[in-house]
């Protein structure tokens, strides 16, 4: 959960321009450590799911983090909580770089994390 929240504050920091207005820097922190939260969540649920099915760690928890961005995403979109810049890419009303910024930052995450545990998901074949 720490490489994934400081991960995601990098991402963050670097997407802020494809927002409209610019929010207090807490907000980028809040948001940064509920990321953090998703990753470890979706990397249990991975593992568990790996226990069972070997190999399902990969495929389960970019799809619980994809559909989390999105539902998030829409989410906040509907309750107007924010609105994308002109610059934000869109994929179906979704900007681009919130709806892979979970898949992209928690394998980063885990890849980091894991990386050297013998048996971890993230070494399995």
């Amino acid at each position: 959960m720490v490489v994934g929240f400081a991960v995601n504050v990098v991402w963050e920091l670097g997407q802020a321009s494809l927002y409209a207005g610019r929010p207090p820097w807490w907000v980028y922190l809040r948001a940064a450590v509920s990321d953090g939260l998703v990753i470890g969540a979706a990397a249990l649920v991975g593992v568990l799911a790996h226990r069972l099915w070997r190999g399902a760690f990969w495929p389960v928890f970019l799809l619980i983090l994809l559909a989390t961005a999105a539902f998030i995403e829409l989410r906040a979109l509907a309750q107007g909580r924010w609105a994308y810049a002109d610059a934000m890419p869109t994929v179906f009303t979704i900007g681009l770089s919130p709806l892979v910024q979970l898949a992209v930052t928690g394998a980063l995450a885990v890849v980091v994390a894991w990386r050297g545990a013998p048996g971890g998901p993230a070494r399995s074949r």
